[in-house]
């Protein structure tokens, strides 16, 4: 089963971070139906490396941001581009651990008044 979740993943000169994080998306045991990655004008080869995960992976869709706009303003508006009814998050040098959504589907599985979220760990 595909989660109907849109993972944002905000980037800004994340270069060597970014294929780590979006791989841990990729790699859930219940995969989301969209990964919307959004560069915030960078300048490492970071849009490069979107443009070749948008290209191997059909469920990414890039927004390759001109200018820098900042994290809020990038993140608000990736979240008004996603296409599911759910949206998580996660910055392009963070990683999701493996069974994530999975986790956070079982906890809103049937309910229509909860809210899922997980912890972070180092």
């Amino acid at each position: 089963m595909t989660a109907p979740v849109s993972c944002i993943i905000t980037s800004y000169n994340n270069g060597p971070t970014l294929r780590p994080a979006v791989e841990s998306v990729l790699r859930q045991t219940m995969p989301v139906a969209e990964i919307v990655i959004a560069d915030d004008g960078s300048s490492d080869g970071s849009r490069e490396t979107i443009a070749t995960l948008a290209r191997t992976h059909r469920c990414i869709t890039p927004i390759l941001r001109e200018k820098n706009l900042g994290i809020a303003a990038n993140r608000d508006l990736a979240i008004r581009a996603a296409s599911q009814p759910f949206v998580t998050h996660l910055d392009g040098d963070d990683l999701f651990a493996s069974g994530k959504i999975a986790a956070e589907w079982a906890a809103l599985e049937e309910r229509t008044d909860a809210v899922a979220y997980s912890l972070i760990a180092r």
